[in-house]
């Protein structure tokens, strides 16, 4: 999840710097779609409350069987 941030975020920038250089409007609009897309992948409280439960779930199961 981090590298693919990291790879949008390299574009967006590609595109900004392109948008200054060349006042290309559709340079300006693809950032803001992959500026977007990387919101998107930031994870939400719920998500992480939810993946900590089940990976404690699966914890206390794994405990179980091994005893």
């Amino acid at each position: 999840m981090i590298v693919g941030a990291a790879i949008f975020e390299g574009a967006v920038f590609f595109n900004l710097v392109v948008y200054m250089l060349l006042g290309q409007v559709y340079s300006l609009a693809i950032a803001g779609v992959m500026l977007l897309y990387i919101l998107l992948l930031f994870p939400a409280v719920n998500g992480v409350e939810d993946r900590l439960q089940s990976r404690e779930r699966e914890r206390k199961e794994t405990e179980a069987l091994s005893h």
